[in-house]
């Protein structure tokens, strides 16, 4: 589930970067894997919004929360410009943490961009939604399936991947806090022409 511009062709530069490193390590090369050389930055951005947008939302919960999770199952079942535009940017406070493991914003005016962009590189996306379970937090998180299908990836056939969504909603019943946990190599890079190939070959090695 994707979402600031997003730069298809700078997006997979960067990608690519990454599996060199990962090819580099299963030849065999020397890799520095101490501490210091990981980045966990947007590990620590995550537990950061948490621990300030779950701040007192334990409890049973209201009909806004209710009427917000409604509102954004509606918002990705459909992820169609037309479904999108003018409605994201209602469904996602104004200030709001939103990770999708691909990107990570912070308005809903550039969640809005970022899924109209990915709209536009779609014949076509939806989303279905199995079960929903809210913990003592106040965070939601969501189990669903998405099949969409786009020409710049794997020929234009439809993909299926999985996921679960953790939301948590402000008093108004809008999303301040978005983060996706799915495979998004199995979702994306695998069906990509060239780099498909390397990501599969470097699965298979694991």
């Amino acid at each position: 589930m994707k979402f600031s511009k997003f730069s298809f062709p700078s997006f997979l530069a960067g990608f690519a970067v990454a599996l060199l490193a990962l090819v580099a390590v299963l030849a065999g090369c020397a890799v520095s894997t101490s501490p210091d050389a990981m980045n966990d930055a947007p590990l620590d951005d995550y537990a950061a919004a948490l621990r300030e947008y779950t701040a007192g939302k334990g409890g049973s919960p209201g009909e806004a929360e209710q009427r917000g999770l409604e509102a954004w199952k509606a918002l990705l079942a459909d992820l169609s410009v037309e479904n999108i535009k003018g409605r994201a940017s209602r469904v996602y406070a104004d200030e709001c943490f939103f990770n999708d493991t691909l990107k990570t914003l912070r308005s809903s005016e550039a969640i809005e961009d970022y899924l109209i962009e990915t709209a536009e590189m779609l014949h076509e996306g939806s989303v279905e939604y199995h079960d929903t379970v809210r913990s003592s937090d106040g965070s939601y998180y969501v189990r669903w399936e998405m099949v969409y299908s786009g020409k710049k990836l794997a020929g234009g056939d439809p993909i299926r991947t999985i996921g679960i969504s953790q939301l948590v909603f402000d008093d108004e019943g809008r999303v301040v806090l978005h983060q996706d946990f799915w495979d998004s190599t199995r979702g994306i890079f695998q069906h990509i022409p060239v780099v498909g190939g390397q990501v599969r070959f470097i699965k298979n090695r694991l």
